[in-house]
């Protein structure tokens, strides 16, 4: 999706201040540019996706992937250097709030029904080792080699740019 279509996209809000509150007043009326309507999308945790809502996710990401999209939005999150903010200052949560929606706004261009899920790892937590998860599983998400090469699950083959973050 290119930058301008993403900030058509963005929910219409009037804001008014009153006392230091915010106040919002807004509608969505989101059309792509293939004329499909966008709705509002619920996100749900990784592992509590229906097997349809998964696949969906999965072909939406190697759509992307495939045209490259994937990459950039790879790229503006790893250079530190370009948004230095993003990662170690104040503008973390903005930064990320933003981030997160352009790559939502990216997938759903794909398939409107599709919604960019979260990783609760709270979950995860009493794990002995973490990397045993079945987030890392063949089903799910896959293992990594040191290399940044995602080697199993459903994004095997994906080399992963910066395996620091």
């Amino acid at each position: 999706m290119r930058w301008d279509e993403a900030a058509r996209c963005l929910v219409s809000v009037t804001i008014h201040f009153i006392n230091n509150y915010t106040i919002g007043e807004g509608g969505s009326n989101c059309v792509l540019s293939n004329g499909q309507e966008l709705s509002k999308g619920l996100r749900v945790e990784y592992r509590m996706m229906t097997d349809d809502q998964r696949m969906r996710y999965h072909t939406a990401m190697w759509t992307i992937k495939g045209s490259g999209e994937y990459n950039v939005l790879s790229r503006i999150h790893s250079q530190f250097t370009v948004s230095a903010g993003a990662h170690s200052g104040p503008a973390f949560l903005p930064w990320h709030r933003e981030y997160i929606k352009r790559m939502e706004f990216a997938l759903r261009r794909i398939d409107p029904l599709v919604t960019l899920p979260y990783w609760d790892s709270t979950m995860d937590g009493r794990l002995p080792n973490p990397s045993d998860s079945v987030m890392f599983g063949n089903e799910l998400m896959g293992k990594g080699d040191v290399n940044g090469t995602v080697t199993t699950g459903a994004f095997r083959n994906w080399l992963i740019d910066d395996v620091r973050i």
